[in-house]
């Protein structure tokens, strides 16, 4: 059975190197069919050579030859699987005397497996044999054993043992399989070592047209022999006779240009150095017909096992045309720098090939009045330049020189530089790559511009100055505007509450009381529209119908309008909800329209509209930014008026800006718009043309079905059963404190005022049975609002908090322990939207509302 074994592998050694000479035959590569034919006549070979020394187990000689004939079908097509079966057919007469039975030639189905899998699989001979082929070779083959077996058991009439005809069947496959698996692993191999002789015979001739097209040749020699081998590049570069192969030391010596020798020892005695590994040195050579080249010799030392340097490698580099090419390049930048001399900058020329490490050929004299270093001082040390550029901007310029190389276009670079006295100047580079020769060079001149910085600086600060002042303008006539209508609503107040400590009548009392309020919370509004223009107003959104707020403004439009203006509107049939506050997009509406009168001089038409609107990723940016993809509802406000000029359509939303004559307007109006629609998560748009109108686009993003505008029941109803909870309000301003207990005391709650948070906190943690905390933002002392309510939930979890603000960037300030359902309030705060609140916050923790005064359970730890 060793022997057997010994054999079989004998044969796959065969055929694995047969079937490496058959593909690595260049003959072949065009005679395909002879190709495919050898390929199948090796395989039937090897398996003939199975079937005469098959492994002594039963079922196992026919399928051991699976491999063979599989892989000839696979590889060698048709062609390869006739060649096969002719072989070894031709293999069993020569060897057995006479064919096989119709039981032997079973094993040619095998075949049937190799060609059916080689149309199913894409292959080539190049390519590796996926691994799909495999899985099918395997599937082939135990259909194939399971019909052949069962064949003749079917023909006993199932007479013999099943176990028996199992056993054979697993005999057969285990068989066919490692024979496939054993053929595929020869395959494989074979394939692997073509691919990598081919990359390297590939490599090796593209190494030797490098050396041959860059002019390198190699002289290599034992370290203790004076006579080396050389390739015939180097024999070209020294002029040696054709043919010649080898070289002498004291011959190469005799060559070296005698100025030189000098050069040549000094490197000689650096190859002979026992701790030197490498080196590159520079001479001349005068070969046999005279004439003198420029050599650049680059070698290297090899070393033994224990370490000693045994062989030198030398590869000598012809630089006679790049020497002859700088020369002249010299001379002619010598004839350059004359005219050079004359321009108003200096003229300069750098080798950038390596831009980590560039080289100045050339710098005009010049470059003493502007760096204070000299042309001489400048070539030995390069550096210099790069030290005197401002360090903040070198990147910045690198990163634009190497933009200029790759894109072999010019550019201009302004920066500043520090020359030798201290002093600052600034220069601007005028410059562009030139490629030559595998070099790249940038060429150019450099011009001082200090003088013109300095005007530019100067003219700026001055523009700044005068900015600052149209500024400070802008303020005070938006300062004075302000004061004059909070002194209007001051007068309004003052004299109704003074009406009011004289009045007697119950009725006149009321009314008096009623103005003074109305005033005051016009103030209010006026302070929202101020914070609108900061984009910090605290709005209040609610869902709304755009199509009745146009509705409902139509009402007051008219007193704002003359008679010869027409309103018309073009709404919606089921425009989308949106979610907005009511008093702001009111106020938005108001300025466009006022906007329109004015731009209309009194005589015109106004067109309102709605329009549901859907934004992709696809739409163009528009003014004020990008709109989020989603639903919107659009709301334009289009007038015939005078149009807006080109030049101030990027100019009209920036605060303070104005065509209008002065004490006509603040430039404030559609800043305010552009805040509040930042705000609501919109946007607005303008479209206009001189002499034809203007169109106002305001986009609000539609609600989601789940909004809701939240309107609050009777405050009557709101106070049911509320009536005995308890409140702690802390609030440092007295007045407002009293107020706002009064407010609340009056409701029937019963209320605790604290003047800050600790106090708050102090009386809390005495008594914690208050169900509610209504706390300012920001008070004196440690604790702030979110603070005291972080502290205070930090052991009692379950207690509502009410929180208010005078100004809105207060409104922003969290704890990080805020809750989603904490009330925020802006103050000033009218008593139905406090009672409200309070109700409100009431409401979302039922058990405190039913038992006010239930026992609160003990701190958390």
């Amino acid at each position: 059975m060793f022997l057997t074994i010994f054999q079989s592998l004998s044969g796959l050694v065969f055929a694995g190197t047969f079937l490496y000479v058959i593909l690595m035959w260049p003959r072949l590569d065009t005679a395909t069919r002879t190709q495919k034919a050898l390929i199948g006549t090796a395989f039937g070979i090897l398996a003939g050579s199975f079937e005469t020394y098959g492994l002594p187990l039963a079922g196992a000689e026919t399928g051991i030859k699976a491999g063979p004939f599989i892989f000839a079908a696979y590889l060698g097509g048709p062609v390869g699987a006739i060649a096969a079966a002719a072989v070894w057919h031709i293999f069993i007469v020569l060897f057995d005397g006479t064919l096989t039975g119709w039981g032997e030639n079973l094993a040619l189905g095998y075949l049937a497996i190799g060609l059916f899998s080689r149309f199913r699989t894409a292959f080539t001979i190049e390519s590796d044999i996926p691994k799909s082929a495999f899985y099918q070779f395997i599937f082939g083959i135990t259909v194939f054993h399971t019909i052949s077996l069962l064949i003749p058991f079917a023909a006993e009439g199932f007479r013999a043992s099943w176990i028996e005809w199992v056993q054979d069947l697993c005999v057969w496959t285990a068989a066919a399989a490692a024979s496939v698996a054993l053929m595929g692993l020869t395959v494989l191999f074979v394939q692997h070592l073509i691919r990598q002789l081919s990359s390297t015979t590939q490599m090796a001739n593209r190494l030797r047209f490098a050396l041959q097209q860059t002019k390198v040749g190699v002289f290599e020699r034992m370290l203790d022999d004076y006579k080396g081998s050389v390739d015939e590049v180097f024999v070209s570069i020294y002029g040696l006779p054709p043919g010649t192969t080898t070289m002498t030391r004291s011959e190469w010596l005799s060559m070296i240009y005698p100025d030189d020798v000098p050069i040549v020892l000094a490197g000689m005695n650096d190859i002979n150095s026992a701790d030197r590994e490498q080196g590159i040195f520079d001479y001349r050579i005068v070969r046999p017909d005279g004439e003198i080249r420029h050599i650049r010799e680059n070698w290297i030392a090899e070393f033994d096992r224990q370490g000693r340097k045994f062989c030198l490698i030398a590869i000598h580099t012809d630089l006679t045309d790049i020497r002859k090419a700088e020369r002249v390049h010299l001379e002619s930048m010598a004839r350059v720098a004359l005219i050079a001399d004359n321009l108003p900058g200096v003229v300069f020329q750098t080798d950038i090939t390596d831009p980590d490490k560039p080289n100045i050929i050339y710098i005009g004299p010049k470059c003493l009045s502007l760096w204070g270093y000299t042309d001489l001082e400048i070539y030995d040390d390069n550096a210099l330049l790069t030290a005197a550029h401002d360090p903040a901007d070198h990147p910045v310029f690198l990163a634009a020189l190497r933009q200029s190389v790759a894109t072999a276009t010019p550019f201009s670079h302004r920066y500043m530089i520090t020359a030798r006295d201290g002093q600052t100047r600034w220069v601007e580079f005028h410059g562009g790559p030139i490629f030559s020769n595998d070099r790249i060079m940038m060429e150019g001149i450099i011009l001082d511009v200090t003088t013109e910085v300095q005007t530019m600086q100067q003219i700026e600060k001055e523009r700044e100055i005068s900015h600052r002042a149209q500024k400070l303008e802008s303020i005070g006539q938006l300062t004075g505007g302000v004061a004059h209508d909070f002194n209007n609503l001051l007068a309004v107040i003052i004299g109704n509450l003074e009406l009011l400590m004289d009045e007697t009548d119950p009725a006149m009392h009321a009314e008096l009381v009623n103005n003074a309020i109305t005033a005051a919370m016009r103030g209010a509004e006026l302070t929202k529209s101020m914070l609108s223009f900061a984009r910090k107003a605290r709005l209040m959104p609610v869902v709304l119908d755009l199509n009745v707020v146009v509705q409902d403004a139509q009402r007051w439009i008219g007193r704002t309008m003359p008679k010869s203006v027409v309103i018309e509107t073009a709404l919606s049939a089921d425009p989308w909800p949106v979610k907005a506050d009511l008093s702001s997009l009111e106020n938005a509406l108001l300025n466009l329209i006022l906007n329109a009168r004015d731009a209309m001089r009194g005589t015109g038409k106004v067109t309102i509209t709605t329009a549901n609107v859907v934004v992709d990723a696809a739409c163009e940016k528009i003014q004020q930014g990008e709109l989020v993809p989603g639903r919107y509802v659009m709301m334009t406000v289009t007038d015939t008026g005078d149009g807006i000029a080109a030049e101030n359509l990027t100019l009209i939303f920036e605060p303070f800006f104005t065509t209008k004559r002065y004490g006509e307007g603040s430039g404030l109006g559609l800043s305010m718009i552009v805040g509040f629609m930042k705000q609501s998560g919109g946007t607005i748009q303008v479209e206009s043309r001189p002499y034809q109108g203007t169109t106002f686009r305001l986009y609000f993003p539609a609600a989601e079905q789940t909004d809701t505008a939240g309107h609050a029941g009777p405050l009557e109803n709101q106070m049911t059963d509320r009536t005995l909870a308890r409140i702690l309000v802390a609030e440092d301003e007295p007045a407002v404190g009293a107020a706002i207990v009064k407010m609340l005391e009056r409701a029937g709650y019963n209320v605790t005022r604290a003047a800050s948070g600790d106090e708050a906190y102090a009386i809390f943690s005495k008594d914690p049975r208050f169900d509610l905390l209504l706390t300012d933002i920001v008070m004196p002392g440690k604790l702030q609002g979110p603070q005291l309510a972080q502290k205070i939930r930090h052991k009692w979890p379950d207690v509502p908090v009410v929180f208010m603000s005078g100004y809105a960037s207060e409104a922003q300030m969290n704890s990080g322990d805020d809750k989603a359902d904490d009330i925020r309030l802006m103050k000033p705060v009218r008593r139905a939207d406090l009672l409200a609140a309070v109700a409100r916050a009431l409401g979302q923790h039922p058990a405190l509302a039913v038992h006010p005064f239930k026992e609160r359970p003990p701190a958390l730890d």
